[in-house]
């Protein structure tokens, strides 16, 4: 902390009062939390010792340029945001935003985008952020092309880089959002922190696609939170997929402010060699008639650990819930550790709720099968996992993104000997 400290008080932020105002607010809270440690419970299977052994400073920001950035970024038509090391780059951003608008944070814009369940790095977050943005779509309109957020980072020694932006979705507005986060591989370091917090406003009957792809370089540490309200008769669907980083932990929350709300939660981690992935979700069912499923995997191989923590918070008066959880972890190795905790908490009467997880290596069976039809070891190997993933995958509302995730799950089955 007093390193944080050290660091807070010399950043100089070139934004308005208001600005400094909220980041000092935040900055007292993460004090009152502190830096935890492998003794808390929600810490338990995920250590930060790297993180305490860091020397951080308050990265610069550093160039891009337009050959590296399409290197980096998807091969999908969209409206493209590009961040610096938090900052926004206008020069590699589409110069047409369609309906999307960029608005200035006002004091109550702020208070609406506060953390549905905050958490020491949500706090870090937003006290360290360089640029705190509302982007938004207006009432009634519907985004033809994908928002798409890239957040590149370029990884200087013990450098911290932090975004967080804010997404607003009108009344009976549709659109759909990728984040990804990438890094420049020829810098890269194992003391890069990367921390980022993007949060969404759903209004009445407006619907919501995110795509979240951490996709950092295998040295980072990265921790993120997303938060989604919605308002009545909304719906959201969210993806997150743990592809690369030495270190990740990852927050969705989610608050269901209205009736007949859907929501749908997903996420996949690939951990390999030692890296450990850290999901964790809580989702707080505030009013009647509201529905929920979420589906979680992992994929953890070589010497990797993974975690995944998830809540179902059913408040008194919202009867008529239904909110379904589930869990599945695939181990391609003997030395793999995973760790899976759902909960619910329910004080309501007249709810149907439920969760599940099941954890275990691949079918000895359905491996056998596949081999004994010519198929050898490596490719049905493959097949079974691009199967297990597959009722993730499937699910994607821009279908142009599975080829990208397919390609990176075959790269890290590479040196899988099971």
């Amino acid at each position: 902390m007093s390193q944080f400290n050290t660091l807070f008080t010399e950043q100089k932020t070139q934004q308005d009062e208001k600005l400094a105002k909220w980041q000092r607010s935040q900055w007292l809270a993460l004090g009152k939390y502190g830096v935890p440690h492998i003794k808390h419970e929600d810490w338990k299977y995920t250590s930060l010792e790297q993180l305490h052994s860091t020397d951080l400073a308050n990265a610069t920001r550093a160039e891009c340029d337009l050959a590296k950035m399409n290197s980096l970024k998807l091969d999908i038509d969209a409206t493209r945001l590009v961040f610096i090391d938090g900052l926004l780059d206008t020069s590699l951003s589409s110069e047409d935003l369609q309906q999307w608008q960029i608005a200035d944070l006002t004091d109550d814009t702020i208070e609406q985008y506060r953390c549905i369940k905050p958490e020491v790095f949500s706090f870090l977050t937003d006290a360290f952020a360089k640029q705190l943005l509302e982007i938004k779509l207006a009432d009634n309109q519907v985004a033809e092309k994908p928002l798409y957020l890239l957040h590149i980072n370029t990884c200087v020694e013990g450098g911290m880089e932090h975004y967080s932006h804010r997404i607003s979705i009108g009344e009976s507005a549709a659109a759909k959002v990728i984040e990804h986060h990438v890094a420049l591989d020829d810098n890269a370091h194992k003391s890069d922190l990367c921390t980022s917090r993007l949060a969404f406003n759903v209004g009445q009957n407006a619907q919501l696609s995110h795509i979240n792809l951490i996709t950092q370089h295998d040295q980072t540490q990265h921790f993120s939170h997303n938060d989604i309200t919605l308002d009545k008769d909304s719906r959201a669907d969210s993806y997150t997929f743990l592809l690369s980083g030495d270190l990740i932990r990852h927050n969705t929350s989610s608050y269901l402010n209205g009736e007949n709300v859907e929501l749908s939660m997903n996420s996949l981690s690939l951990p390999v060699g030692d890296q450990t992935y850290d999901s964790r979700t809580y989702l707080h069912h505030d009013s009647a008639h509201c529905n929920s499923q979420q589906l979680h995997k992992t994929i953890a191989q070589d010497s990797a650990s993974a975690t995944f923590n998830g809540m179902i918070l059913v408040s008194e008066d919202a009867i008529k819930t239904d909110g379904q959880m589930d869990n599945h972890n695939l181990l391609l190795s003997d030395n793999v550790q995973v760790n899976s905790k759902p909960q619910l908490e329910i004080y309501a009467d007249d709810v149907k709720c439920s969760h599940g997880c099941t954890t275990g290596a691949l079918s000895k069976e359905q491996l056998f099968y596949l081999m004994a039809r010519g198929i050898s070891k490596k490719n049905a190997l493959k097949t079974l996992v691009y199967a297990f993933a597959g009722e993730v995958l499937d699910e994607l509302p821009i279908k142009e993104i599975n080829d990208t995730l397919l390609a990176l799950i075959a790269s890290k089955l590479e040196s899988t000997e099971c």
